[in-house]
């Protein structure tokens, strides 16, 4: 039998009866989600993994304590755990709406990692100095693609526009 060291992402189905489950990992020396399908042992390997120090399982019954969990993981646990920095890390949303919405997580995340005084608004959201921004459009005058990442380095209040670097390097093509 091979051993994979991993970090789970999801878990797509596990039968506690049998063991019988679909996990979809992320691998060392590969570029996207291994699917792992197997009988884990009546669930002791699955508890194995998730009590290991490679991740964390975060075991949500409803929406409501989610919010306050992903701030609690991205300010504290992560960054301690896995020696990071908060800007480090990359949180994605399924959606743009609602309590765990990216739009409700952006706010809430600026608030507890960027407490800049700066915000000038613009279409209901404000901006500071050093927020994390991810373009959502393509936009060739600019020279910029959807998914590019950057950082707010200046604001200028009086022509209402941000500076936000872009590395072409960090473009995944």
């Amino acid at each position: 039998m091979e051993t994979l060291r991993c970090v789970l992402a999801r878990i797509t189905y596990t039968n506690e009866e049998n063991g019988y489950s679909v996990l979809r990992v992320r691998a060392r020396g590969f570029s996207e989600l291994v699917t792992v399908v197997g009988n884990m042992g009546a669930g002791n390997v699955l508890r194995d993994m998730i009590d290991s120090d490679d991740f964390f399982f975060v075991n949500q019954p409803d929406d409501s304590g989610i919010p306050s969990t992903i701030i609690d993981l991205c300010s504290k646990r992560l960054p301690a755990h896995f020696n990071l920095t908060p800007a480090s890390i990359q949180v994605l949303c399924p959606m743009r709406r609602g309590e765990i919405g990216a739009q409700n997580l952006n706010i809430l995340l600026q608030a507890a990692l960027n407490a800049s005084k700066e915000a000038p608004g613009r279409g209901g959201t404000e901006y500071r100095l050093g927020d994390k921004v991810m373009q959502i459009r393509n936009n060739n005058e600019k020279e910029v693609c959807n998914s590019d990442i950057g950082s707010v380095v200046s604001i200028d209040g009086e022509s209402r526009s941000l500076s936000i670097p872009v590395s072409p390097a960090l473009r995944k093509r």
